[in-house]
């Protein structure tokens, strides 16, 4: 008879882990899911088909802890569909996500759960991350490109920050998620049927909607950045799709659908957010750049001015972007949307 590990307070925890060909990592990200010292859980392990050793570790874990459950897809199907099947075999009330290339420090559910417990209005709680390349058995620090990525979502702790800043890039790490059950069941969980990434997907889902997520101000997870990483080698996650993916919902906003938007940056990234929600049929008035030589341009049938000209926000004016992702940069032109009247979050949202 299988043991239900729910206690008193109900806080059993489902942790689901999709994984296909982890041989190489399995072993240490299952350890250190059943290491946590929040003992009421248990460990979903999906496997999507692998076709090397990673179903017989997964099998011996859970031949060997009763806390333990692997499900076996028959053919490959993706992890989104991945974690769903796990999600309809799991029994807690909240489902945290886990990779099977990551490592959780020991605390990490138990604050996970104590900041969701002690506030009922957070949907879903994230904590800070440390960014490594390689794998466990090799970790090396990353390059300065992801030091500045782990910089930027460790300053994003409170749930107006995270919202505010959900059109840069995921805000959260998805693999250190812990979310109420019943909030994921009713945005539908990870959808599959997408061009872009099922994670990022959901959390926009979310945040739309008016979920809240917050995080424990604890570095209390490894992340790891290697060559497999299914991030570095499918489409879904290509940065193109990643535009597609924040004009989709950045569309739908019912102030930008109804005032359109001006551009703060007139580079790659702001032509292609552009171009996008045209096709949304946003309204893009104009483009404002500090680029003399792009001022006086016309891009996909709107004006370039220059920043000086950029006034001040008016209750019907266009929604400002800010396109420019340099460090630095962006804070910059987020100061002078403040200083012009423009509320971030609301009717300025960075995009780059």
């Amino acid at each position: 008879m299988a043991v239900d590990r729910r206690d008193a307070c109900g806080s059993k925890i489902s942790i689901i882990l999709p994984f296909r060909n982890a041989a190489a990592t399995l072993q240490e990200a299952v350890s250190s899911c059943l290491s946590q010292t929040h003992e009421a859980l248990e460990l979903l392990l999906v496997d999507d088909a692998s076709e090397d050793e990673s179903l017989a570790i997964a099998t011996r874990w859970e031949k060997r802890d009763p806390r333990v459950r692997v499900v076996a897809l028959p053919e490959h199907r993706g992890v989104a569909a991945a974690f769903q099947a796990g999600l309809e075999c799991g029994s807690g009330d909240w489902i945290a996500r886990m990779d099977a290339d990551d490592q959780n420090h020991p605390r990490r559910l138990e604050a996970q759960l104590a900041l969701l417990q002690k506030d009922p209005t957070l949907d879903a709680v994230s904590c800070l991350v440390e960014i490594r390349k390689g794998i466990a058995s090799g970790w090396a620090l990353p390059d300065e490109g992801y030091r500045r990525f782990q910089d930027w979502l460790n300053e994003l702790v409170s749930p107006e920050a995270i919202a505010a800043a959900r059109f840069i890039d995921q805000p959260v790490v998805n693999p250190t998620m812990l979310v109420r059950r019943g909030a994921l069941e009713q945005w539908q969980g990870y959808r599959s049927d997408l061009s872009w990434a099922e994670d990022y997907d959901l959390w926009l889902r979310l945040l739309e909607s008016g979920g809240r997520i917050a995080k424990v101000p604890e570095i209390l997870f490894t992340w790891a950045d290697h060559p497999h990483r299914l991030t570095r080698n499918d489409d879904v996650y290509t940065q193109q799709a990643f535009i597609d993916c924040k004009v989709h919902y950045l569309g739908r906003l019912p102030q930008v659908k109804g005032r359109g938007v001006s551009l703060c940056g007139a580079g790659p990234i702001g032509k292609a957010v552009a171009r996008g929600l045209q096709k949304e049929g946003v309204v893009v008035h104009q483009f404002f750049e500090v680029h003399p030589r792009r001022i006086g341009e016309i891009i996909h049938g709107t004006p370039v001015h220059g920043m000086e000209t950029w006034g001040h926000q008016t209750p019907t004016g266009p929604v400002a972007l800010g396109a420019v992702g340099q460090p630095g940069k962006r804070a910059h032109v987020e100061a002078l949307a403040r200083e012009r009247g423009y509320q971030v979050g609301v009717d300025f949202f960075s995009v780059a």
